[in-house]
């Protein structure tokens, strides 16, 4: 099941709890690790609410499996937004992550923005998410 971090909370980790024909398992796109990112990108939730969701699922949903979404080289993206990425990936421990390389697509607001991330940086930071999701899924 996917859903939308502000519609993640209590009651739908009840249903997962407790509902035999509803999984264990969650899709919950993070998006990014970079408080600043999450607001350019108009998610309308921040990296600690993300995390204090993710502890409560744990604790509601023992051994819930949680997959998530992550966008490397939105426009302004510096080195600091990508280590707050790569540091909340490192501690959140995701079972499967999608990382995915930002590229404009008309009609998304962030079409509008200035795509200034080298694309070489995209695939540096793409493969280094990619590589700390290989070593949480051996731990």
């Amino acid at each position: 099941m996917t859903s939308h971090p502000k519609d993640a909370g209590k009651t739908l980790f009840k249903a997962m709890r407790d509902l035999d024909k509803v999984c264990e398992h969650i899709h919950l796109p993070l998006q990014s690790g970079s408080n600043k990112m999450l607001d350019l990108m108009n998610r309308k939730y921040t990296v600690e609410d993300y995390r204090a969701k993710v502890e409560l699922l744990r604790e509601a949903v023992p051994g819930v499996g949680i997959s998530t979404d992550m966008i490397v080289g939105f426009p302004s993206e510096k080195e600091s937004d990508f280590k707050a990425t790569a540091r909340a990936m490192e501690e959140i421990k995701f079972n499967s992550a999608f990382v995915f390389k930002y590229s404009p697509r008309p009609p998304a607001m962030s079409a509008c923005l200035v795509d200034d991330v080298p694309e070489e940086t995209k695939k540096e930071r793409n493969n280094a998410l990619l590589e700390i999701q290989k070593k949480s899924r051996m731990i």
